[in-house]
């Protein structure tokens, strides 16, 4: 009995039923450890956690195994902005390469690019390689933060997002609330909590500070916490 791409062949299975032909097929794949595996994609370029700026070019570099079980691929970054990086559709033979532009006026924070491939065997369930992370940062610090609401008093129990504008020193504003540079500090974490999506959340009856900063430039919220009305 001999292993031959994935068959086992004998010659008393030239005369054997079909049933028995049918049980020696499936101990063929048993015994030989043959399958068809499933295809693959990886972004091999850029490496993950890749800074960028707005206004760059980033060259992403994505490939298929087995190289042509997969010729249609996408390529999509999800994140802070709306439409995020943007959809990009694979020409040419595998490495597939594309060319992803940065806005300029695109939100700074992390943004996750994801190749999707589909072939001949995927059916409708497309192939889908490990996810990259891309951090898009303006170059400079802005020189004014505007935070809004600038004062907050409420009562326990209220979860209420902080909307985080940088003022650039070209005059741009720009929404930094998901920076990875934006950071969110309460001084007193029993009366309030801040999450680095910038979402508050009132605990206790007490005042405290939020501080906002995004590099050497911060803005301080004051928080009243009421008690709550019997």
């Amino acid at each position: 009995m001999t292993c031959i791409n994935g068959w086992i062949t004998h010659r008393s299975l030239r005369q054997a039923p079909p049933t028995a032909f049918a049980g020696a097929w499936a101990l063929s794949w048993l015994l030989c450890g043959c399958s068809y595996a499933q295809p693959t994609l990886r972004i091999s370029a850029p490496i993950d956690g890749t800074a960028v700026h707005p206004g760059d070019s980033l060259h992403v570099t994505v490939e298929a195994s087995p190289p042509g079980e997969l010729p249609h691929v996408v390529l999509g970054g999800a994140g802070p902005s709306p439409g995020g990086l943007g959809l990009f559709f694979s020409s040419g033979d595998p490495p597939y390469q594309f060319i992803v532009p940065i806005p300029r006026a695109i939100a700074p924070g992390s943004y996750q690019l994801t190749a999707l491939g589909t072939g001949p065997r995927t059916g409708r369930t497309p192939v889908a390689s490990r996810p990259i992370t891309v951090v898009v940062e303006r170059a400079g610090d802005p020189v004014r933060l505007e935070v809004f609401p600038s004062t907050i008093s409420e009562g326990p129990g209220i979860k209420l997002p902080l909307q985080v504008t940088g003022v650039f020193a070209d005059g741009q504003k720009v929404d930094i609330k998901l920076s990875t540079k934006t950071t969110y500090v309460s001084d007193n974490p029993r009366v309030v909590t801040i999450d680095p999506k910038s979402v508050v959340n009132t605990l206790a009856p007490g005042s405290a500070k939020i501080t906002v900063s995004n590099g050497k430039t911060r803005v301080e919220i004051p928080v009243v916490v009421s008690a709550p009305k019997q």
